[in-house]
C-alpha cells in the first residue's frame, strides 16, 4: 500500500503533516506526489553536496517552477528553504556530537563558505554554531540538582 512507503519517507523534518496534506486535504496526481518524494529523498541524500534546485528538479524530471508550486502546497515552504532547514537540523546534530570544528560541520552539510554557513544558522536558530556547540556541551556537563 502506498501509504506505508510515504510514512516512513517522512519520518525526518515534517512527519505526518505532509501526509495528512497530500492525502487527506486536497485532490492529488499520483505523479505529483512521486515526483514530491523523489525530490525529499534526492536532498536527504544529496544534501552534503553543492546541489542547487536546478538540480533536484532535473533529478525528478520536473520543471523548477512545478517543484516550487509542489513545496509551497505540501510543506508550505520553498525548496531552497525545505534544503537550507534540513542542512541546518543535520549540523544540529553534527554540532551536539561536538567531534567537528565549525569548518568541518559546514562542509559536511554542504556549504562550501564557513561564514555563510554561520550566517544562515544564526538566521535559523538565532544563535551562532559556535555559541549553539558551547551551550550543548555544558547542557551535557551540568550536574542533576539534588533531591534533598
Amino acid at each position: 500500500m502506498i501509504f506505508t512507503g510515504v510514512r516512513n519517507i517522512f519520518a525526518k523534518p515534517y512527519g505526518w503533516i505532509i501526509t495528512e496534506r497530500l492525502f487527506f486535504r486536497r485532490k492529488f496526481h499520483f505523479c505529483e506526489i512521486e515526483s514530491f518524494i523523489r525530490s525529499i529523498k534526492y536532498i536527504q541524500f544529496n544534501y552534503s553536496h553543492d546541489i542547487s534546485i536546478d538540480d533536484v528538479a532535473k533529478s525528478v524530471g520536473v520543471s523548477r517552477s512545478h517543484l516550487y508550486r509542489v513545496f509551497m502546497l505540501n510543506v508550505g515552504k520553498s525548496p531552497i528553504d525545505y534544503l537550507t532547514e534540513y542542512r541546518v537540523n543535520e549540523a544540529c546534530k553534527l554540532l551536539r556530537s561536538g567531534t567537528l570544528s565549525i569548518a568541518e560541520v559546514a562542509a559536511s552539510v554542504g556549504f562550501l563558505d564557513q561564514f555563510y554557513f554561520s550566517r544562515v544558522f544564526k538566521r535559523a536558530k538565532g544563535v551562532p554554531p559556535s555559541k549553539y556547540m558551547t551551550s550543548q556541551a555544558d547542557a551535557d556537563v551540568q550536574p542533576a540538582p539534588d533531591e534533598t
